[in-house]
């Protein structure tokens, strides 16, 4: 397929996002991430895996899963984990998820999706955040009061209320994918006038 010849040739993470927002731009898109019903409103309740849960996008495309899946013709997206706190101090829970896409055999693409609860109790969206290629995922955390930091276990400063923190390995430069990724990276965001902001 012209998508495994492509993203196969890829040579960093920053190339393997660039051809996937390429091609699932393209009238050959090779996972159709489309939905029904994905232009209804959305409830601030219930899993996020489960049906009728909240619309995540990938490369701007609306998926919903169910049972923690989204099947495509050639590929599939799932969870890989979520939390939910409040990130924007309105008082309402929001919710951070890690999506994973497999486009079978070519790649494994993750992704952080950031909803936001509002006042009507609906999710909007403050955008994704691409991870990288067949990266592996540790975990994901939101920090709040009481919070300790990961493999440390220092309680979290005031000031860092809030943030999105994602640990994971990713490849480092020159590195083949078909190693094992020897990069680990601690990943921060903070959610900044509806969007999400990179603070690491």
């Amino acid at each position: 397929m012209m998508l495994q010849t492509l993203k196969s040739v890829a040579s960093s993470d920053r190339t393997a996002h660039s051809l996937v927002k390429l091609l699932l731009g393209s009238t050959a898109t090779v996972i159709a991430l489309t939905c029904q019903g994905c232009g209804e409103t959305d409830r601030v309740s219930g899993d996020p895996a489960e049906p009728g849960g909240p619309v995540f996008t990938i490369e701007a495309k609306t998926i919903r899963l169910e049972d923690g899946v989204f099947a495509g013709e050639d590929g599939t997206v799932s969870l890989v984990a979520s939390r939910r706190d409040d990130l924007n101090d309105d008082g309402h829970d929001d919710l951070a998820a890690v999506l994973a896409m497999d486009s079978i055999g070519s790649g494994v693409f993750y992704y952080l999706n950031v909803l936001l609860g509002t006042d009507a109790g609906e999710w909007h969206s403050a955008e994704e955040v691409f991870l990288g290629d067949r990266i592996e995922f540790d975990f994901i955390t939101i920090y709040a009061e009481g919070s300790t930091a990961p493999h440390t276990d220092v309680r979290v400063h005031p000031d860092d209320y809030g943030l999105i923190v994602v640990g994971y390995s990713t490849h480092a430069d020159g590195q083949a994918f078909s190693e094992k990724p020897e990069l680990y990276i601690t990943g921060k965001w903070r959610v900044v006038d509806g969007s999400i902001v990179s603070t690491r």
